[in-house]
């Protein structure tokens, strides 16, 4: 018995010796993100999920970790208030142009004027981690982001989370970036001839779909979701999803869809948007529309997997979501668009995943449209179907190996 216990403690002791070798004989990565806006930190997780078991991950938001100096807002307001938190100011109350004025304009310029010193600091940065290979998930600073991996001879990844490339181009000069490597979420070549455009060779596109959460990946039980949640199992589903930054609209939206005159469950997502749920409280109820409120929830996959048509802002993340989930859709174009977001639009329209909605009052009538019409709604579900969707969890992880080995 003596011994046995010695044997069991021996292997027990080789194994971790064993474990911590190849943990200290890992790859490192390193993944810069953004706090602004929701859909830098789902790609953060996603990635870090698909990836942890084999690589070293760190994750740095360099406007919070290494830029701080450089960010004018945080010197006017003494470091209580950043750029990242104006711009989820902007998204909460829907001053899209003010973004694209703000983000497009000044922003851009500003990062230019300041790019030799961001190399630098980043550089300094990725020199004390040591990496074998740097992600980023953030537009306009890729450039000097792009000059510090150059400098110390480290691969480059940039994995845009929108559809349109351009703001991640920011800086970019149209000279031969053969260390660079652009993760596109779809074979588009609108997007790949504006990424040969600024210089990056054909061969370092790679398409490897877009990073959603492994719960879109599994197969939903539609029944025993509504059965959860209280749904009726007979009546049409409409989920609305408008985000942080169309959330004080959600309330107009669902005023809308009262008046399509048919028995339905309506899902309505407010996030951590507290106050909303008074709002929709005090609506007067209606007797063909079942209004069921969901606050913060990870679970959005079975909401889709629930619901039989979504209607939502043009966020990338969102969409794709609904695009694995085969969910049709309803995109919110009824206010001036994020620049950066119109290509995600004409994706939805020209793979017939869904319809535009540019006038609000419009909205009962595409509904009623969609749940009437037997062959339309078979035809969008069709094409969702069709649509060839790479597998991030696959593609991805291939491509790392590819460049940094592990």
């Amino acid at each position: 018995m003596h011994s046995a216990g010695n044997g069991r403690t021996v292997n027990a002791a080789v194994q971790h010796t064993i474990q911590e070798k190849e943990y200290m004989q890992r790859k490192k990565l390193v993944i810069f993100f953004s706090r602004g806006g929701g859909g830098h930190l789902s790609a953060r997780d996603a990635i870090t999920h698909y990836l942890k078991d084999r690589y070293d991950i760190t994750a740095i938001n360099p406007f919070d970790d290494i830029l701080t100096h450089l960010d004018p807002l945080r010197k006017a307001s003494f470091g209580r208030v950043s750029g990242e938190d104006s711009y989820n100011f902007l998204i909460r109350h829907g001053w899209y142009w003010l973004i694209n004025l703000y983000a497009c304009e000044f922003g851009a310029a500003y990062i230019n004027r300041f790019a030799a010193q961001i190399q630098r600091q980043v550089r300094a940065c990725l020199g004390r981690f040591r990496p074998d290979l740097v992600i980023s998930l953030i537009p306009f600073i890729n450039a000097p982001i792009d000059k510090a991996t150059k400098d110390l001879g480290l691969p480059f990844v940039i994995l845009p989370i929108d559809l349109d490339p351009e703001t991640y181009l920011n800086g970019f000069n149209g000279s031969r970036y053969d260390h660079l490597f652009f993760a596109i979420p779809c074979d588009r070549e609108e997007i790949k001839t504006k990424l040969t455009s600024a210089g990056l060779p054909r061969e370092n596109i790679r398409v490897t779909g877009y990073p959603v959460r492994p719960a879109f990946l599994e197969n939903t039980k539609p029944d025993k979701i509504k059965k959860t949640l209280g749904i009726s199992c007979d009546r049409p589903v409409i989920l609305l999803l408008m985000g942080a930054g169309g959330a004080k609209r959600a309330v107009r939206f669902a005023q809308m869809i009262d008046r399509i005159n048919l028995p339905v469950d309506l899902l309505i997502g407010i996030g951590r948007n507290d106050k909303l749920q008074d709002r929709f409280a005090n609506l007067p109820p209606v007797p063909h529309v079942k209004r069921h409120i969901i606050g913060h929830t990870e679970r959005i996959d079975e909401l889709m997997g629930a619901a039989d048509l979504l209607v939502t802002k043009s966020g990338p993340g969102t969409i794709f979501e609904a695009l694995h989930s085969e969910l049709p859709m309803v995109i919110d174009a009824t206010t001036r668009v994020i620049r950066w977001e119109e290509m995600n639009i004409s994706f939805v329209e020209e793979r017939g995943l869904g319809v535009v909605l540019r006038c609000l009052d419009d909205l009962p009538h595409l509904i009623c449209r969609y749940l009437n019409d037997g062959a339309y709604r078979a035809e969008i579900k069709r094409n969702a179907r069709a649509f060839e969707k790479p597998l991030f969890r696959d593609e991805f992880p291939a491509l790392v190996r590819d460049i940094a080995g592990g």
